[in-house]
Parts: C-alpha cells; sequence; structure tokens
C-alpha cells in the first residue's frame, strides 16, 4: 500500500495513456459525459496483472509529447517504460476509486487519478484537480491508455 505522504509528495503524472495509433485527439475535451467511472473490483481488474499503452503531454493539436508502456502486477509493483527506459514502484487502489502510483526514483513522478473508460479507452483524471461537472476550457484528463494488445477505439469515438 502507497503511504498518503509519498503519495501527496508526487509529481502529477500522466501515467497512463494511448499506444502511437491513436495520436489525435485534444484533452480539452471532456470525456466525462460519455464515459463510465471505473470504480470498484471494475477498477481492480481494469489493471491488476494488466499492461496498458498509453500517451500524455498532449499539445494543443491532440498529439502527444510521450508514449508509455505500464505493466501493473498482482502483487502492487509496476514497471513504468517509456522510451526504452523503465522505472519500476508501486500501485494501488484507494478507498475513493482512485489509482495511486508511486515510482522508485526521483525522474518520474506520481499521484491518483479518477479514471473513466469510453470505448476500449481509459482517461485518468488527476485528483490534483478538484472533480466539478461545471468545468469549461479546461485541459480535463492528463493522460489515456488502452489494454496491451486492445485495439483503440478513442479516435472513432471522439473528433
Amino acid at each position: 500500500m502507497i503511504s498518503r505522504p509519498l503519495v501527496l509528495s508526487l509529481s502529477l503524472l500522466a501515467a497512463i495513456a494511448m499506444p502511437a495509433s491513436v495520436l489525435a485527439q485534444s484533452q480539452d475535451y471532456d470525456v466525462r459525459p460519455d464515459a463510465a467511472q471505473v470504480t470498484g473490483p471494475a477498477l481492480t481488474e481494469a489493471f491488476k496483472g494488466v499492461s496498458h499503452e498509453g500517451a500524455y503531454n498532449f499539445n494543443s493539436r491532440g498529439r502527444p509529447g510521450s508514449l508509455f508502456t505500464e505493466r501493473h502486477f498482482a502483487d502492487g509493483r509496476v514497471a513504468y517504460t517509456e522510451q526504452g527506459l523503465t522505472i519500476k514502484g508501486q500501485w494501488a487502489i484507494t478507498p475513493g476509486n482512485t489509482i495511486c502510483y508511486a515510482y522508485d526514483s526521483d525522474n518520474i513522478g506520481g499521484g491518483c487519478f479518477r479514471v473513466y473508460k469510453l470505448g476500449s479507452c481509459y482517461y485518468f483524471y488527476s485528483t490534483f484537480r478538484v472533480e466539478r461537472e461545471d468545468e469549461i476550457d479546461q485541459d480535463y484528463w492528463t493522460a489515456r491508455s488502452v489494454k496491451k494488445g486492445d485495439r483503440a477505439t478513442c479516435e472513432d469515438m471522439i473528433s
């Protein structure tokens, strides 16, 4: 389990997002009205023992700045790989229905996220931001991902 002080001390990481095949989607589109929040046992099932391929740091044209793979081991360990470098850490699901990450390196932050699913795509909303239904003109999700091996449906659903 990740300690609260450790989680709070970690910088925001968009720890999960989308493979290179799905690149053009701006973060200014809030998927929450069309997506289902992943909670409870479904949140654990979506990540426990599962690898995700993703992206984050999207520009205004919807192009990601960073692509990654993240392997979630059943025992709470995680291996984050980006540009050939793998960093290990821990992941956990909180009682508040968020997924949290802490890494064993000062070069990568962590954080906690509310997860929403639309089609095969998982969208990560940082808990550093208070969730409000009336948000306008905000960067919404910080990262998105699909389970490794799944076909990404993000672009089919959102333009």
